[in-house]
């Protein structure tokens, strides 16, 4: 009994400081998908800095005055931390540098300057220690045993809840849900642009948070042993990457194992499988830690070859954390057989032409909200012969509130003309671009700003780690983006939920990520994150919307058209053929086959 309650000490003792290096990896490596090295330097100069304001403290008389210099010593710890993440993220941001590049040299500039301070060990005396009362309580043994550290673990803990509920906080505010729109890297920064958000910008508020929380998880190693040493940061990077990998991919088979439950309908399980799905992510990383220090304080007191031991279950650790071994997975998919969604893929190519005709009539409107003139762009086409293309649009008028199709072959330059009008190839080679009047050709900013654009890959405009409602809540919130509101609040999922009324899909799609809808349901998602505007903008650009989709998802897309089309914005379509149903404020645009390297003239509307 007595060896399981210090095993228990041990484990709260050395793993509650290490909990928040693992908070840190859930900004940087899950969400950011930032490999942030930094972290190792952080931790060893929050330790330092915490040190040396102790020994400065030795010539304070007043122990009110004591205590309150070693906190601000923990403040000035913990903002230098956050300080160097800034400096990481300006490399990445500014310079361009490699994400895991930037962490290495602020880890090595870190390294150097925690030498020059330390020099390489320094100690604190414990009558300057914030830890001091609770360690001698500690001293006094309890139920017969000593070397507890029962009062010491309770303000371990404490710092740990405080940091928890604290990020917690901001992963649900609508800060924290754009983030979270990061960890899907094909689609989370192009839908974060399209939002008006600056994907750099939320990186560098995370860097900023990740390397504040690892400084103070290395202030609570220094203020419990008494010392820091400039020599160690990697053993503690790769210790804690290890745990936040050990526990996010137990709780990744727990859910697995409790979707089959929830499949089967087995009786007392089902509502088991939802609380095991409803675990936090900090939680989760609170207890790949425990477990992990758990297994490494076991093994010291097995004696002998420990450390040997200890070794071998780190790479078994590191094996079973990095993915799922072929054999479990085969042993799954033997018991608990799994429908295969079949998703549409479709590969987005660039359409290179050179030149489309076509003759529209009038169309109704007050006011032109896009005017191009002489538009030219070239570039060459793939394959073993380069060939260079030259797609040509003399003149083009949109009026405002009109609903235009613009069609062609394939290569006729519909999505390049399409990217080039929403600000994503930012300059023509020739000729210009007005929205509502303003000359934007040389401001490819203010293009994305005015111009909403909908891919035809519906993989780059919904964000596949949120859930759909999240989604249409991150259209929802727009540009600004506040650390203290709530992502999901009750205004916002009323609304959220009146919106899929409209379109009338099932209620069951709320909490569905799109990782599980079929390609068609994803696509209906994709429109649907535009109606989730609260502000739409003048001008709306629909790649192919519709293509590929069964008679259901083609209704569905064809009513959030609609919709948009009575919120007075006006909407280019691009398409092979008439949608039906949809009303059309003039006849199509056609733009001609650049193989045939005519050259048209597409005449304005009035």
């Amino acid at each position: 009994m007595v060896s399981w309650i210090t095993l228990v000490d041990s484990t709260l003792y050395e793993g509650l400081a290490y909990v928040l290096v693992t908070f840190s990896f859930i900004l940087t490596l899950k969400y950011c998908r930032f490999p942030d090295m930094t972290s190792a330097g952080t931790f060893v100069l929050g330790s330092i800095i915490c040190v040396r304001m102790s020994q400065m403290a030795n010539g304070i008389p007043n122990p009110v005055l004591i205590y309150l210099w070693l906190v601000l010593g923990v403040i000035v710890a913990v903002a230098l931390c956050g300080l160097a993440g800034l400096v990481t993220a300006t490399l990445h941001n500014r310079f361009h540098i490699d994400p895991l590049l930037c962490g290495v040299l602020s880890a090595f500039y870190l390294y150097a300057a925690n030498v020059m301070i330390s020099a390489p060990t320094k100690s604190v005396e414990d009558k300057v220690n914030i830890l001091q009362w609770f360690r001698k309580r500690d001293q006094i043994a309890i139920y017969g045993i000593n070397d507890l550290h029962i009062f010491q673990i309770f303000v371990f803990a404490a710092v740990v809840i405080c940091v928890k509920l604290c990020l917690d906080h901001f992963l649900a505010s609508e800060a924290g849900l754009a983030v979270r729109a990061l960890e899907d890297a094909r689609a989370g920064a192009n839908v974060l642009r399209k939002n008006n958000q600056s994907p750099e910008w939320l990186k560098a508020i995370s860097l900023v948070a990740a390397n504040a929380m690892v400084g103070l998880g290395g202030v609570l190693t220094a203020l419990k042993e008494q010392q820091a040493t400039a020599n160690r940061g990697t053993d503690i990077f790769v210790d804690s990457l290890i745990a936040f990998l050990l526990g996010t991919q137990l709780h990744g088979w727990a859910c697995l194992f409790s979707n089959k439950v929830v499949t089967r309908d087995k009786r007392g399980l089902t509502e088991l499988a939802g609380w095991v799905k409803g675990y936090r992510i900090s939680t989760v990383s609170i207890f790949g830690t425990l477990l992990y220090w758990a297994l490494v304080c076991f093994t010291q007191r097995i004696g002998g070859s420990a450390l040997d031991w200890t070794r071998i279950i780190l790479v078994a650790l590191i094996a079973l954390s990095l993915g799922n071994p072929p054999m479990v997975q085969k042993w799954l998919d033997k018991h608990y057989r799994r429908s295969a969604k079949k998703g549409e893929e479709k590969s987005r190519v660039a359409d290179s032409t050179e030149a489309g005709t076509g003759n529209q009539a009038e169309a109704a409107g007050n006011g032109s909200v896009l005017t191009v003139r002489g538009l030219e762009y070239s570039y060459s086409s793939s394959g073993p012969e380069t060939t260079r293309f030259r797609f040509k649009l003399q003149n083009l008028l949109v009026p405002r509130g009109a609903l235009i199709q613009l069609r062609g072959a394939n290569g006729s330059g519909k999505t390049t003309f399409l990217l080039l009008v929403a600000g994503i190839i930012e300059m023509p080679e020739r000729g210009s671009i007005a929205l509502e009047g303003r000359e934007v050709t040389e401001n490819p900013e203010a293009r994305r700003k005015r111009v909403a654009y909908v891919d035809q890959d519906y993989n780059r405009g919904v964000i596949e780690t949120l859930t759909v409602e999240e989604n249409i809540a991150l259209a929802d919130i727009g540009p600004t983006a506040s650390l203290w509101n709530a992502a999901l609040c009750e205004d916002r999922r009323s609304r959220v939920h009146e919106i899929l009324k409209q379109v009338e899909l099932s209620e069951v799609l709320y909490a569905t990520r799109p990782s599980e809808l079929s390609g068609g349901q994803r696509q209906v998602v994709n429109l649907l994150t535009l109606l989730g505007r609260r502000e739409l903008p003048p001008l709306v650009l629909l790649d192919e919307p519709v293509n590929n989709l069964d008679t259901e998802n083609l209704g569905h897309c064809r009513r959030i058209i609609e919709l948009l089309h009575r919120r007075g914005t006006a909407i280019l379509l691009v398409s092979h053929n008439s949608i039906e149903g949809l009303q059309y404020s003039a006849p199509a645009v056609y733009l001609a086959d650049p193989r045939t390297h005519t050259n048209a003239t597409q005449e304005p509307v009035s």
